[in-house]
């Protein structure tokens, strides 16, 4: 059974075709279906496509990913309060390649994955649509286990940072063993903000297998050749019943590979 808690999910070509219509809902679809039909993902939770009720969430790490096409942009909105304000579309194909179990754990599967999103109220529409990317070539095949080149290590884990702008965004691509076991799979973010300058300010996660994630705040810098991220914050310590009985300083340290 497919998650509804905060966005409305729609296909790719759903939204897509959606994009050029008024009254546009906020909408965010993420999935990815197997090539052999034994697995689905949907929004970083992958299942075995026999489990209906999707009941039982499959650990993975993500050891390859290639964006397909990608089509992004911005509507200028009219409507109430409207004000011309210019609002984000984007809709990415991607393929990814998956180790299911975790890191070294040999079951491998490949992954077609649809990623659609756009933020027009539905009390607004679309009075034109501006295409800023239209790339239907695919990318660069990127690898994600230890050492390859492009992609981060933080703490044995293997890891891509995200940048659009002054935002970052590092996520868990490949963990290292025994983080499956608090939660992190591959996809799951870490730390989400922007970049001030050689500073970096946002919200990290820190996980428990009892009590899910905590969210807290941090900031830290770039090293002077770009290849370093040091960040740190007060995260919080919770007791066995998932109370909050304190905080600990605790530091992110993440390394680009060559």
């Amino acid at each position: 059974m497919r998650r509804r808690a905060k966005f409305l999910q729609l296909s790719l070509a759903t939204a897509c075709a959606l994009l050029a219509l008024p009254a546009l809902a906020s909408d965010y679809s993420n999935s990815c279906k197997s090539s052999d039909g034994r697995y689905v993902m949907e929004d970083g939770a992958l299942y075995a496509t026999a489990d209906k009720q999707q009941q039982r969430k499959l650990a993975f790490a993500i050891i390859e990913r290639q964006v397909l096409s990608e089509r992004a942009g911005h509507c200028i909105a009219s409507g109430e309060g409207a004000k011309g304000q210019k609002i984000g579309f984007q809709a990415i194909n991607t393929r990814i390649v998956i180790e299911i179990g975790g890191a070294g754990a040999g079951r491998r599967a490949t992954m077609a994955c649809e990623m659609a999103s756009d933020g027009m109220p539905a009390a607004w529409t679309c009075a034109r649509q501006v295409v800023e990317r239209d790339t239907k070539t695919p990318g660069t095949i990127e690898r994600y286990t230890a050492g390859s080149p492009g992609s981060w290590d933080h703490n044995g884990s293997v890891m891509r940072l995200e940048a659009d702008g002054a935002t970052r965004r590092f996520t868990y691509m490949n963990p290292r063993n025994g983080l499956h076991e608090v939660g992190v799979n591959g996809d799951t973010i870490l730390f989400d903000g922007r970049r001030e300058g050689n500073r970096y300010v946002g919200t990290a996660r820190w996980f428990s297998k009892t009590c899910g994630h905590q969210e807290f705040p941090v900031t830290g810098t770039v090293s002077a050749d770009e290849r370093g991220v040091e960040l740190s914050g007060q995260a919080p310590r919770v007791d066995a019943q998932c109370r909050k009985t304190g905080t600990a300083t605790e530091k992110l340290v993440f390394t680009r590979n060559p």
